[in-house]
């Protein structure tokens, strides 16, 4: 693969299972991801607007490749409830050489 093709994760969180889910179907059908693992809900505590903040939010990981990632968090920056949605990208330096074609070749 070259650079341009590394592969990423991107780290999402929802407020709940239906927008993740809705949200991951674009997302993979519209090829900016190969795969959406959806984790169950789960505590986040936060500041916002000067408080501290507790509620149930769900998280999402999707496997994609570098190049997708600028559409990939416009997508999901266009579709998602919040107004600052968590989306960051985080680099894969290693991986199952097959697992990696695939994401590739999923997200071509």
């Amino acid at each position: 693969m070259t650079d341009k093709e590394k592969c990423q994760l991107i780290y999402c969180t929802f407020p709940d299972a239906e927008e993740a889910r809705a949200v991951s179907k674009r997302v993979v059908g519209d090829k900016f991801a190969a795969c959406a693992n959806i984790f169950s809900p789960h505590e986040a505590i936060y500041e916002w607007d000067g408080k501290i903040c507790e509620g149930k939010e769900v998280a999402v990981l999707y496997k994609t490749k570098a190049s997708k990632v600028p559409d990939l968090i416009k997508v999901i920056e266009d579709a998602h409830s919040y107004d600052t949605p968590c989306v960051v990208a985080l680099p894969i330096n290693c991986g199952a050489e097959k697992f990696m074609q695939w994401i590739s070749q999923q997200t071509s």
